[in-house]
């Protein structure tokens, strides 16, 4: 849980979420009709950053966040699945939970790979969208080194290199990086 944390009041709690569903919904951010001309759907809306899983041994969580999609719909269930970016099902030591949009990876000691994934989301009306993403398992070619082009890091990976020398949770790293991004 994130009670009690500063950042949870300035993230997706403050923001409204579609309905709950049955057991297989994800719950997305509900963003104005308008934005649309009035029409419902689903939309990208944030997407997933690139992540980076340091540790080579045990068991990371990666969250998908509830503002990734957005629907104008607040009673859309919105549900998720996951792939590989080029269609195969997920290797055997990832899991992917689609109610809470987790996914479980669990490396094997020194194991060091890159997958890409997609995860698509559906409201069930033919208006299915994804976003695609990489996840990096074991340490990178040097510290810090991130799935960024060369030059300087964005805000994203910054925060990121800060909160993992800090040892902040992946889940903590993605609201400071969504609090930046926001429009003051």
């Amino acid at each position: 849980g994130q009670q009690g944390s500063p950042v949870s009041s300035a993230d997706t709690s403050g923001l409204r979420l579609t309905q709950a569903g049955d057991s297989s919904s994800f719950r997305v951010v509900v963003m104005p009709a308008a934005t649309t001309g009035g029409v419902d759907t689903l939309v990208l809306n944030r997407g997933m950053a690139d992540q980076v899983v340091t540790s080579t041994s045990g068991v990371t969580q990666i969250a998908i966040p509830a503002d990734a999609f957005a629907h104008t719909n607040p009673n859309a269930v919105v549900t998720l699945t996951a792939r590989q970016a080029n269609g195969e099902a997920l290797p055997p030591w990832m899991t992917f939970d689609a109610a809470t949009g987790k996914f479980t990876v669990r490396a094997a000691p020194g194991e060091r790979r890159v997958i890409e994934v997609r995860v698509q989301a559906s409201d069930g009306s033919g208006r299915p969208v994804s976003t695609t993403f990489k996840i990096q398992v074991g340490a990178a070619a040097k510290r810090g080194a991130m799935l960024e082009p060369a030059g300087r890091p964005g805000l994203t990976a910054q925060l990121r290199m800060a909160a993992q020398r800090q040892h902040l949770p992946l889940e903590r790293m993605d609201q400071l990086a969504r609090l930046a991004k926001r429009p003051a």
